[in-house]
Formats: structure tokens, C-alpha cells, sequence
């Protein structure tokens, strides 16, 4: 038996194997799995953003790219005491 790819009855006897108390857990996360099921996947519902800005009057440099990426990420990891 192939337990990376197990068939609905290796399933079955394994499930009658767990103890009364596991089986809300197996419940669980058998629900989770039918939600991700239920979902779109994320590829399907991607949004073009290209011309978003075109009507407003933008005018960004290399420099105020940088000093905002250092205004928002430059302590990142530091620890203050």
C-alpha cells in the first residue's frame, strides 16, 4: 500500500483504528479540506492592476522609492529595550 496516495478503504480501517476521542479532530479537518475544496483558486480570480494610476499625476524617483522603503522597513528586526 502506497500511503502517500491511500485508497478511501486504507482510509477506513485506519480511521476505526483511532481512539472515540480523536474523531472530532479527523472531523475537522475533514471539514477544512471540503472548504478548500469549495474555494476558487487564487489564479482564477486575479485582478490586472496595470493602469490603475494612469489619471493621477505621478512622479516617483528611485530616491523617494528608497527613503520610503527605509521610512517603512528600516528598523525591521530591531529590538528596542
Amino acid at each position: 500500500m502506497n500511503h502517500l496516495n491511500p485508497t478511501p478503504q486504507y482510509l477506513y480501517h485506519q480511521l476505526k483504528k483511532l481512539p472515540d476521542y480523536q474523531l472530532a479532530t479527523v472531523w475537522q479537518f475533514l471539514q477544512f479540506l471540503m472548504y478548500q475544496n469549495q474555494q476558487p483558486s487564487l489564479t482564477s480570480t486575479s485582478v490586472k492592476l496595470g493602469g490603475l494610476l494612469r489619471e493621477y499625476q505621478l512622479d516617483f524617483t528611485e530616491a523617494d522609492i528608497r527613503q520610503a522603503r527605509q521610512e517603512l522597513w528600516g528598523n525591521l528586526g530591531e529590538v528596542y529595550e
